[in-house]
């Protein structure tokens, strides 16, 4: 049922996403997308020099723009999909009513007043101070802007909230503090004023608003930052978030040669949840525990996290990068996510049938040892990590199989994990097998051995293929029919797959069956790969989303949304023109790691 209402949510809220972005397109897409950028300072370089979090679309026409030339963009633009789109854009009609009658203009109107860049931004323009920022770029819009502002004000005003104005180098500041809850009685005649606050200012063609963070004490920090924003409008400050190390690096690191993001994305993760947590009042004992435990986990050597989005470039469909910026060398609980990179072809008998193949590199034996000194450090006793694990075979019912010298020395730290579908119409006939590199296969022959004749085994054993096959019947949570799950040593892996019939297939080696490394399709995804990654992943986009489409199609989650009929949905083969393969790796970097996302061009475009 989980995985049913995640599918209907992500299918209905990308097709609208993608049918909306179609229709507002046509109302600035007469504008050269490099107008919208062109002689603009970038928001970065108005920002103040402590950001936590930051979202930014540089140039919302080029955005657009890009959209319309992926296959997904020509995809929802594709004939095919006509009937679909008139049924979709009755429920967008609707929803369009409700914004005009509360906004005073249409959704569509409403989302072709961006053109330039709109960002999203958490700041500290001073100590203990937070505030959420938006910044738009309306372009010639001013007159929708006004009208949304006056709607606005007019909202604000029934709900008793103070108007003030301020001015700060020349531009007017607007400020409403909301009513205290429960009434102006309910506040303490001492107490500091803890009312939310949201305060705009309009200069040029942008639209600047800022609000209080929540639950921390109001100090007009939404006042400070947006005057924050007008120290540096011309972009000639010296202290702005574009001179951040860590947002240079990770952008650096996020841009394409040659290049442009679509978006571009920040967070300070560690730096936020101690500013939050300090900011307004000074720490308590909680507080204080939750800090110290900072350093001591390790997590303050992770320092940002960011990356950026392109769309429609020379190479790809669509590329995302994200860099995990960590400062060297690490210890604690990042000591537990090492990574190193190797060559990750995949082995043979991972079949080019797969939807998708995924496989990475784990240093384990790095990840046992910082996780002994963990809990050593937490309960402040050497050798406590070991007695536990030591433990393990001498508790009462347990099989004599020591955790440390009997699995987790076993295992070399690669691994692999393989989708597929015994039926590619059905979306519900899906097998996952996860396959862990073994050093001694034989050896842990002998420990699954043990663990079957331990008494209350859920399971039972067999032979096949020259191997022993183990098995636990559990109900399908799709169907509530019962499904065969199973593991056992094949091809030098210890494997677990949650239909044995894939198990099966590994065991009897198919010579008919081509090895995935081998196939045409999965050879354009890893030229792309570097020669050594610490993760990579393949996907078949096609069989990936076959099953799920045709069951969207066939009304199998109408009971969800009852609203639209999806079975005006075309047959799958009049859109399958526009899925191709997708990949991604990962490779360390002296400062931490990078995460590479793509998705290659249709051919049958």
């Amino acid at each position: 049922m989980k995985n049913r209402l995640v599918l209907r949510t992500t299918v209905l809220a990308v097709l609208c996403a993608g049918l909306i972005a179609s229709r507002a397109r046509g109302a600035d897409e007469q504008v050269a997308p490099e107008l919208a950028t062109r002689g603009k300072v970038a928001t970065e370089r108005r920002l103040p020099p402590k950001v936590f979090a930051y979202v930014s679309v540089p140039s919302v026409a080029e955005l657009k723009s890009r959209w319309g030339k992926t296959q997904f963009g020509r995809l929802l633009d594709d004939r095919a999909l006509a009937e679909f789109r008139l049924e979709l854009s009755k429920q967008i009609a609707t929803a369009s009513e409700e914004v005009d009658r509360n906004l005073g203009m249409p959704l569509e109107d409403l989302l072709a007043i961006p053109s330039g860049e709109v960002t999203f931004a958490v700041v500290r323009p001073a100590a203990d101070k937070l505030a959420v920022l938006a910044l738009l770029d309306f372009g010639g819009s001013r007159s929708e802007v006004d009208k949304l502002l006056e709607k606005a004000e007019a909202a604000l005003k029934e709900r008793q909230a103070e108007r003030t104005t301020s001015e700060f180098e020349g531009t007017r500041i607007v400020t409403h503090v909301f009513p205290v809850a429960g009434g102006a009685d309910s506040q303490e005649e001492d107490a500091p004023d803890d009312r939310s606050r949201v305060s705009y200012f309009l200069k040029d063609t942008h639209l600047v608003v800022a609000s209080d963070v929540a639950a921390l004490e109001r100090d007009e920090s939404d006042v400070a930052a947006l005057e924050a924003v007008l120290a540096r409008w011309d972009g000639r400050h010296e202290q702005t978030f574009a001179e951040n190390e860590h947002h240079r690096y990770i952008q650096g690191r996020c841009t394409s040669q040659g290049g442009a993001a679509v978006a571009a994305w920040f967070l300070d993760p560690v730096g936020l949840l101690t500013t939050a947590l300090t900011a307004g009042s000074e720490a308590d004992f909680q507080t204080a525990m939750v800090l110290g435990f900072l350093p001591a986990l390790g997590l303050d050597n992770l320092k940002a996290i960011g990356g950026t989005m392109e769309l429609a470039t020379p190479e790809f469909d669509s590329v995302s990068r994200t860099f995990i910026y960590v400062d060297q060398p690490t210890s604690g609980v990042l000591n537990v996510f090492q990574f190193p990179a190797r060559d990750l072809t995949p082995p043979a008998w991972v079949s080019a049938q797969v939807a998708s193949y995924s496989a990475g590199n784990w240093d384990i034996q790095r990840a046992y040892d910082a996780i002994e000194k963990l809990v050593d450090s937490i309960s402040q006793t050497p050798g406590t990590f070991k007695q536990l694990v030591d433990n393990v075979p001498n508790q009462p019912g347990a099989p004599n199989v020591h955790p440390k010298t009997d699995f987790i020395d076993q295992l070399t730290g690669r691994f692999h994990v393989v989708s597929d579908f015994v039926d590619p119409d059905d979306f519900e006939t899906g097998r996952m097998l996860v396959a862990l590199d073994l050093k001694d296969a034989a050896k842990m022959k002998g420990v699954l051995a043990t663990l079957a004749k331990t008494e209350g085994f859920p399971g039972e054993s067999r032979e096949f293929g020259g191997e022993t096959i183990y098995e636990i019947e559990q109900p399908n949570p799709a169907t509530g029919e019962a499904i065969r799950m199973a593991f056992g040593v094949a091809q030098g892996h210890l494997m677990f797959t949650s239909n044995v019939t894939q198990l099966e297939q590994v065991l009897r080696q198919d010579r008919d069956r081509q090895p995935l490394a081998e196939s045409p399709a999965y050879k354009k995804v890893s030229a792309h790969f570097p020669e050594k990654v610490s993760m990579l992943s393949y996907s078949r986009d096609a069989v990936a989303v076959q099953g799920a489409y045709k069951a969207l199609r066939s009304g199998q989650f109408a009971e969800f949304l009852p609203a639209i009929d999806f079975t005006k949905l075309p047959p799958f083969e009049d859109l399958q023109k526009y899925l191709s393969e997708s990949g991604s790796y990962t490779v360390p970097d002296k400062n931490g790691a990078l995460f590479v996302d793509f998705t290659l061009k249709a051919e049958r475009n």
